[in-house]
C-alpha cells in the first residue's frame, strides 16, 4: 500500500521523484523502488515524508484512509503518549489519579 499512497501523493502535490528525493535526503532511484515496491523506507524516513506530504504516518502507510490525524500533538504532547504506552497498569492508574482522569 505504501507504494501506492507515495506515488499518488507525489504525484497530486506535482512532485517528480527526484525533486521529493531532494527535500528528504534520499536518491531518486531509492523513491523509485518504493513506489516499484522493491524496498521500503526506515521508520525514521517514513516520518519524512508524512511531514513532508503532509499526511499521517497511517495514511502514508495504508493503515488508514484519514490523510489527516484528527488531534494534532506537539513533540512534547507525541513524547508523553509514547512513554505513557511503556507504563505498567499501576504507573497508568497513578498518572490518571495524578490528572484526575475518571
Amino acid at each position: 500500500m505504501l507504494q501506492l499512497r507515495l506515488k499518488e501523493l507525489r504525484e497530486q502535490r506535482g512532485l517528480s521523484q527526484q525533486m521529493l528525493a531532494n527535500a528528504i535526503g534520499e536518491a531518486q532511484s531509492t523513491i523509485g523502488c518504493w513506489e516499484s515496491g522493491r524496498g521500503a523506507p526506515r521508520y525514521k524516513t517514513l516520518l519524512k515524508l508524512a511531514d513532508y506530504l503532509d499526511v499521517s504516518l497511517d495514511y502514508l502507510t495504508g493503515r488508514s484512509n484519514q490523510q489527516k490525524c484528527l488531534l494534532e500533538l506537539s513533540q512534547q504532547e507525541t513524547a508523553l503518549v509514547l512513554r505513557y504506552r511503556q507504563l505498567t497498569a499501576g504507573e497508568k492508574a497513578m498518572v490518571g489519579r495524578m490528572l484526575e482522569l475518571p
